[in-house]
Formats: structure tokens, sequence, C-alpha cells
């Protein structure tokens, strides 16, 4: 088994060397720049791969190029040495221009997607210092400092609240505030986020809201058993110290 992942991996890497000389090897347009622009924007992103690597083998001071074919190759290929690639070209934008926000994003989805999701809080944090309202900058640091229990000082609450105040529909930043909430043993403050977020429109790929009610209820019925579980504690308590008293 792992000899064929390491065959797969090694023939993934030639073919993204011969397709980077074969790129190499035809030479820049004059219109080369407007075209790649054109077919980025009308998401050809095969077509734009191809005249962007043309473009960056000039090694122009320019970010715009280099973030666009990070991006074609995050669209076009999913593993092998293009991976490696989208994240150096990511790098060599952000050498020529750090104060970018998308770009800052862009890498940090990358790292959380290819690499390890730890490697993506400094690019959403900067993200978030460079964008006040970027909504998704925030909610996956977020997520991150919540899932790696990296959160200090309630660091993910403050966050997931903005996002909110930023966006009231944002389904899952209701969800994970919530499930926060719960797992600090503030299920009162739970509830209502679960309450709320379950009347919200699913958007897109997203959380279903449904999923909320129903974790809502589950919660509910949790806390409900253990009323009871409590309730017949004491009772049982008093039952046998009843016992003790009139043997």
């Amino acid at each position: 088994m792992r000899n064929r992942d390491l065959f797969q991996s090694v023939v993934a890497a030639m073919a993204a060397n011969i397709a980077v000389l074969l790129v190499a090897t035809t030479p820049a347009r004059a219109d080369d720049r407007t075209d790649a622009d054109a077919a980025f924007k009308a998401e050809e992103y095969e077509k734009a791969e191809k005249i962007y690597m043309r473009l960056a083998e000039a090694g122009p001071r320019d970010a715009l190029i280099y973030r666009n074919l990070a991006i074609c190759y995050n669209q076009n290929h999913r593993s092998g040495a293009f991976i490696d690639m989208a994240e150096d070209n990511y790098r060599r934008a952000l050498k020529i221009d750090d104060k970018d926000p998308l770009t800052h994003y862009r890498l940090g989805q990358h790292l959380r997607s290819y690499v390890h999701g730890t490697d993506a809080i400094d690019e959403f944090r900067a993200t978030a210092r460079l964008d006040p309202r970027h909504v998704e900058a925030r909610y996956w640091l977020a997520r991150l400092l919540q899932s790696h229990n990296l959160d200090a000082g309630g660091e993910s609450e403050r966050l997931y609240k903005e996002v909110i105040q930023l966006d009231p529909g944002h389904v899952e930043a209701h969800y994970f505030l919530a499930v926060h909430y719960h797992n600090a043993g503030r299920t009162a403050e739970a509830l209502p986020l679960f309450e709320c977020g379950g009347k919200l429109k699913r958007r897109g790929e997203g959380m279903d809201p449904a999923q909320l009610e129903e974790y809502r209820l589950q919660i509910l019925e949790d806390l409900e058993n253990r009323r009871k579980e409590k309730q017949e504690r004491i009772e049982l308590q008093k039952r046998l110290e009843q016992e003790r008293k009139h043997p």
C-alpha cells in the first residue's frame, strides 16, 4: 500500500514538473495578463493556470499573478506537487504584498485543507486584522482555536459573537458558539442560540439549520433526564435516612 502511494506521489510530482516545463518553453505574449485575468474572472481555471504560469516564469513583482496562480492550482488539483506549488505561490505573493487580506485568507484555507489546521491560525488572524469585516476568517479562526484546544481568554467566544454580529444568518457560528457554551456548563446561554440558529435558512452546502433544533431538543431531553436522576437520588437518600432512623 505504501509503495503504491509513493508511486502515485512520484507520478504526480513528475506530471507537475512536466507541466511547468511545457509552459516555461512557451514565450509570454503581450496580452497574456489580460487573457489570464479574464479567464480567472470567468472561472476558467485551467486556461488561467497555464497563462499565469507563463507570466510567473518572468518573476514579476506582481502579487496578484502569484495569488491567482495559487488559486488555480487549488481549483484544478487536489493532490501531488501542485499542493506545494500552491503554497509556494501564496507565500511569493505575500512577500510582495503582505497587507492583502485575501491572500492571507486563501493561504489559511489551503493550510487548513492540505497541511494542518493549526498552521492556518496565523493566516486567518492576519486576515481578521487587515479586514475588520471579514466574516469567514473570524469564523475559521474561532473554529480552529476551539477544535485544537487553543482558546485562551475566551477568544473563540468573542470571534463567534463578532461573526454573528456581522452576519446574523451564519448558521455554523450559532451552532459552535452554542456548543462552546454547553461544554462550558452554560447551557442556559446555549439553548437560545440553538433555537435562533434553527430558524435560519440553509446557505449553500453549509449546515442544515434543522440540525440545531435537533441538538436543542436533545439537550433539553438530557437536562430533563439529569433532573429526574437527581430527584431519584434525593428521594433514595431520604428513604435510606428514614430507614436508619426507623429500622
